[in-house]
């Protein structure tokens, strides 16, 4: 190891809630990256289980943990922000607690930032694992197709540095995951989460660090953790309503994006399509419940943000519903 990467403290922000029985193998992945400059900052969002207990055990074992715990639920969003707060390290890594990460993966990203003093972010791929049989399902990138189409210089074996406009590529597709980022603490610029949002706040964060910081981003092709995928993770609502929730962050985001960015014309043609195709998917999320003037009104508003012939199809069955209710 370079000694001159091991001066550098890395602050790993390890959001949880109710995960007691996970958050250990968390913590075990982040020691075995063999880096000694390291503290890991557990942020419990008021679980009701026995986390304290847990990390309690795991301080005799690291003594490096920071215990956090939030005076109220505040949410993922809210949770990482507290660990960023909290944070004393020039890089700031996240895990999340029921995940583990690859080893290799700090020691790997810190060479990377220390080679290439232009980069700010760095993320990478990462598997997809079934927790009760440990089967693997996928791996994050193959399910991209954007991410690869984008202007990108090779700086190492599967390293590359983005070289294209971010901005247009996440709203359309979301490459970029807290578990496999690596972040130069002093480029975020005091940029935070966005504490009202559930879903997506790993795509916003990145979004405004490119759009506000000016963040510089590079990418790892193999992967660099493991999500589990388990009961006690999986939305549990009706797909109707999971659908609903996911669109309806998405209008938030890409509406306070247009309101609070200087768009180009390219971005801003994007941008409203985009609205435009939410607002026709979330008239049908309607539709289907038998909401019918909520229907009617997402595609009114979907004709304040483009013009296409599915806006007058998807009018056409909701008035037709709406007619024979």
């Amino acid at each position: 190891m370079n000694r001159n990467i091991e001066k550098n403290k890395v602050s790993v922000i390890i959001p949880t809630y109710n995960r007691a029985e996970f958050l250990g193998g968390a913590v075990r992945s982040v020691i075995k990256q063999e880096y000694d400059n390291i503290e890991i900052i557990i942020v419990d969002d008021m679980s009701t289980d026995n986390t304290e207990s847990v990390v309690e055990s795991l301080m005799t074992i690291f003594p490096s943990i920071v215990y956090c715990e939030n005076d109220h639920n505040k949410g993922p969003s809210g949770a990482r922000n507290t660990g960023i707060i909290k944070s004393s390290g020039e890089y700031i890594a996240f895990l999340d607690s029921d995940d583990i990460w690859l080893e290799g993966h700090l020691t790997n990203g810190l060479k990377v930032f220390d080679k290439n003093p232009e980069i700010d972010v760095i993320f990478g791929n990462f598997s997809v694992v079934d927790l009760h049989n440990d089967k693997h399902r996928y791996n994050f990138f193959d399910q991209k197709k954007i991410l690869f189409t984008l202007n990108s210089v090779q700086i190492a074996p599967n390293i590359r540095i983005l070289q294209d406009n971010l901005f247009e590529a996440l709203i359309q597709e979301n490459f970029f995951h807290f578990g496999s980022s690596i972040i130069r603490k002093s480029s975020t610029n005091g940029v935070l989460l966005d504490e009202s949002i559930m879903f997506a706040e790993d795509r916003d964060f990145a979004i405004r660090l490119y759009k506000e910081v000016n963040a510089t981003f590079a990418y790892c092709e193999d992967p660099v953790f493991i999500l589990y995928r388990h009961n006690s993770n999986l939305i549990k609502y009706s797909e109707l309503n999971n659908s609903q929730q996911v669109i309806e962050a998405h209008l938030y985001l890409f509406t306070k994006y247009l309101r609070s960015y200087d768009l180009s014309h390219s971005e801003k043609r994007t941008l409203t399509n985009l609205i435009s195709k939410r607002l026709l998917s979330l008239s049908y999320v309607y539709r289907m419940k038998k909401e019918h003037h909520n229907a009617f009104s997402c595609v009114i508003k979907s004709f304040k943000y483009s013009l296409s012939l599915n806006q007058f199809k998807e009018l056409t069955k909701v008035l037709i519903t709406r007619g024979i209710r």
